[in-house]
Order: C-alpha cells, then sequence, then structure tokens
C-alpha cells in the first residue's frame, strides 16, 4: 500500500518538524548555549565606597621624666570614595575626620622655669616681648580639651600606559577647638608621586607630599602607597590566599582569615597631627603639635563581603608633643610620651 505521503511532501514535513524542534527552546524562555566555547565571567565590580566608623580609648600616659601625664578618648570616621571616571584617569577622595577630647594633668610641670619668664604685671612674656601663655597655665590648666580633625586629599590618577602613570593633588587639613575661626586652622598641600603597575596587578606609588604646617614653614612627607596584585605568579604570589593586606588613609592592614568569618590582623601607621588651641585657654591660639606611630593587633568578624567588625589593642610609641604660642614661639618645647596604650573598635561598610 503506498505511504499517505508522496516523497515530496514527507521531505518538507520532516524540514518543518526540524525547524520547531530547533526554535522551541527560545519559545520556551530558555537560551540555546554553544557547549563548544566556554563561558565568559563578568569581573566582580569593584567597591566605590569603603569607610571604617572607629571610637578608642587612649589610656593615661606619662610624660617622660616629667610630673605630667595625658589620655584622651577619639571617635571619628576615615575611608574612600571612588568615581568612576573615563580612562585613563581615576580619581579618589581619601577622608578622615574626628572628635577627641584630651585631657592633660599636671600642665605647670611642662612649662619652662618660671626664672626664665619675663611678667609685664600678672601676665607672661617671652624674652621679646610676646605674649607666652595665660597665666592659669601655672596653675596645672589644660591647654587643649574637645577639638575637632579633618582631612581631605582628592588624587587624580593619570595613566600613561599598563606600567606607568602619575598620582596628583591638593590635600587640606583642618584641626583645633570648637570656638576657632576656621581660617586659622587649615593646613594646605599637595601630592605628586609616580605610579608603576606590575604584571600582576600590583601598583606601587612613590612621592612627595608638600605640607603647611600652623605658625610654621612648609614640611615635606613620603607618599607611598602599595596595592598588591593577585595574579598567581605575581610578586605577592608567595603570600597565602588567606591573608589580605589593606591599605587606607589612617594607615594599613595586614589580615589573616581563619575563616571566612574570623579573622586576627596587625596595623600600624603614623600620625601627624596640628590643632589650633582655643583662644579662651591657656595658651590662646596657640598650637599643639603631635606626632606618633599606633600599632596595634585585633581580630575581625564578617557579617558579608561588605560588612566587618574590628576590635583592636595595641601602643603608640616614638610620641612627641609640642606647644607653641600664638606666633609660633615654643611654650613647651618637644616633650616625648612614654609609650601609650590604647583599645577600641571599628564598623567597615563598603559598597
Amino acid at each position: 500500500m503506498p505511504g499517505i505521503l508522496s516523497a515530496p511532501m514527507r521531505k518538507l514535513t520532516f524540514a518543518a518538524l526540524s525547524l520547531v524542534a530547533l526554535t522551541a527552546p527560545a519559545f520556551a524562555g530558555e537560551t540555546y548555549t554553544d557547549t563548544s566555547k566556554k563561558a565568559v565571567v563578568a569581573p566582580e565590580r569593584e567597591n566605590l565606597v569603603d569607610f571604617d566608623v572607629f571610637g578608642a580609648r587612649f589610656f593615661d600616659t606619662d610624660f617622660d621624666n616629667r610630673n605630667a601625664s595625658i589620655s584622651m578618648t577619639r571617635v571619628g570616621l576615615f575611608g574612600t570614595i571612588k568615581v568612576p571616571l573615563a580612562k585613563p584617569f581615576a580619581f579618589e577622595l581619601g577622608l578622615i575626620t574626628d572628635y577627641t577630647d584630651y585631657e592633660v594633668r599636671r600642665f605647670s610641670n611642662l612649662l619652662p622655669p618660671l626664672s626664665t619668664i619675663r611678667f609685664v604685671g600678672n601676665y607672661p612674656y617671652t624674652p621679646g616681648g610676646r605674649p607666652l601663655v595665660n597665666p592659669s597655665a601655672f596653675a596645672g590648666r589644660s591647654p587643649i580639651g574637645d577639638v575637632y580633625f579633618l582631612r581631605l586629599e582628592p588624587l587624580l590618577t593619570f595613566d600613561f600606559n599598563r606600567s606607568f602613570g602619575v598620582v596628583l593633588g591638593p590635600t587640606f587639613e583642618f584641626g583645633g577647638a570648637s570656638n576657632t575661626n576656621l581660617g586659622d586652622t587649615i593646613r594646605y598641600g599637595g601630592v605628586f608621586a609616580g605610579k608603576y603597575t606590575m604584571a600582576d596587578k600590583t601598583a606601587i606609588t612613590l612621592g612627595v607630599e608638600v605640607q603647611s604646617r600652623l605658625e610654621r614653614s612648609f614640611t615635606v612627607y613620603p607618599f607611598i602607597r602599595i596595592k598588591p596584585g593577585n595574579t598567581p605568579g605575581g610578586m605577592f604570589s608567595f603570600i597565602p590566599k588567606a591573608i589580605d593586606i589593606e591599605a587606607r588613609p589612617n594607615g594599613a592592614r595586614v589580615i589573616y582569615n581563619v575563616t571566612p568569618q574570623f579573622g586576627v590582623f596587625v596595623a600600624g601607621s603614623y600620625d601627624q597631627r596640628e590643632y589650633r588651641l582655643s583662644r579662651r585657654g591657656s595658651v590662646p591660639n596657640g598650637v599643639w603639635r603631635e606626632s606618633g606611630l599606633p600599632v596595634s593587633g585585633g581580630v575581625r568578624y564578617n557579617f558579608n563581603k561588605n560588612i566587618s567588625v574590628n576590635a583592636f589593642g595595641g601602643v603608640i610609641f616614638a610620641r612627641e608633643v609640642e606647644i607653641d604660642d600664638r606666633h609660633g614661639n615654643h611654650v613647651v618645647g618637644r616633650r616625648d610620651v612614654d609609650p601609650s596604650p590604647f583599645a577600641g573598635g571599628d564598623i567597615r561598610v563598603s559598597f
């Protein structure tokens, strides 16, 4: 019995059924995948905002060979904000801001001997005839109390090619008591540095920062930034994957991740500050200068990849304090402070 469909019709029917079989997945909401090609994984988006909110207590510590001591409590925020720009440009704003409550005990023991100070009536003067301190200083009244600090570091990077670039931008610092004039607290300067990026994406930035000082001339600091790469076989490939290195505006941390949620770390930085003192204080409109090397260790808990909490404790080494009057004359020359213990915590958020 001959077939129901002729040969031409059978060929046409087979072609139609084949077309339906090929197009059915698309109509069903599926996508045809060519398994002969490897899937392309999109790179993870870099966080544009990264900041820490912190608080710390710096315990009472003696000035070296002086019957006087200092303690303070500090709360604040630091971090970075990145603004996407078309290549070869990149922009990043570094920010540090905090509020500190100082307490200096037996301040009069830091002052020069009365025999070296000239008095006009009851008011002390330097040999040059300029005001030195308020008489209340000799009663031990602390020259510093509640002060604020703000540093802004807007930096622009220009890459000449994949390996070489430059980093430059201004810096602004404000520090002083709440009743001081803002214009009397500002320090300004600039950063100029060269950047070298290796094949493994490790970026090394070296240069200088020139910055003004309150009642003094400009000073120059080294500017150093290292961002480790993550390419196998690169400069930092010897570091285990469980170890992270963070470079922040206030220093650096090396973190060992015991588990994805829990880690331990060590941190260090160089902290140099200047504050304009209160016009109603014992050193009216004077300048408090302080520097030191805080070194700490702590533990971290990661809630997820964007939120973590840290608890830390440490010591400030090589701490020094100077106090000048409003004309730049020394009230208290450079005084060493014994190693200063501190403890605190912070919450880190990035997105």
